[in-house]
């Protein structure tokens, strides 16, 4: 059974430069049992030297656009055959992490799906700005544990009793976390640091 509260939006880093788009991949099979729009969202940006390549920037900025749209606008194509709804946006800017955030912020999306080995070194950068519950994934295989994992801080809310900004904080990962083992028929699994 879909999902009957307001359509969820998954936002999906692609990482064009990679054969397999495994996040592309999670969020079909989740948009599946979701009924989720999906919107894949790419990044690109050109230093001075492959600027300097072209006639001038605003060409190369255009044909550097221009081409990732064209990618991206293939990868989701096929999509609308499966029942998924997918659109693409994409951006000019040198950090994909930073502008995926605000991305997700702009279109209210409900999770951020990306694939770990894109983002390693700045996965804690990613985490602490997004707006949203953020999926990593490792490759195009479906767990097969059934579980969706959550972590919160029980010991610095005990401590932090009155921090209304830190319980809301709280409140809205388990809330992500319920929604989406729900929506996904799965087992919610909440982990603590004490």
């Amino acid at each position: 059974m879909k999902s009957m509260r307001n359509p969820l939006k998954y936002l999906v880093v692609m990482e064009p430069h990679r054969p397999q788009q495994t996040a592309l991949s999670r969020a079909v099979q989740l948009a599946k049992k979701t009924n989720a729009h999906i919107e894949a969202f790419s990044c690109t940006y050109l230093e001075d030297e492959q600027l300097n390549l072209h006639h001038s920037r605003q060409d190369a900025k255009h044909t550097a656009l221009h081409a990732l749209e064209h990618w991206s606008k293939t990868q989701v194509t096929a999509l609308a055959q499966q029942g998924i709804t997918a659109s693409t946006h994409i951006e000019w800017n040198s950090n994909t992490s930073k502008t995926a955030c605000h991305r997700a912020r702009e279109i209210r999306a409900n999770l951020i799906i990306f694939a770990a080995q894109d983002a390693c070194a700045n996965d804690h950068v990613f985490l602490q700005l997004a707006p949203c519950q953020v999926l990593l994934t490792h490759s195009n295989h479906q767990s097969v544990s059934g579980i969706v994992l959550a972590a919160i801080n029980l010991a610095a809310m005990k401590a932090k009793q009155d921090d209304d900004a830190y319980n809301a904080l709280n409140n809205a990962v388990f809330t992500a976390a319920y929604n989406l083992a729900k929506d996904t028929k799965r087992k919610l699994h909440l982990v603590c640091a004490l």
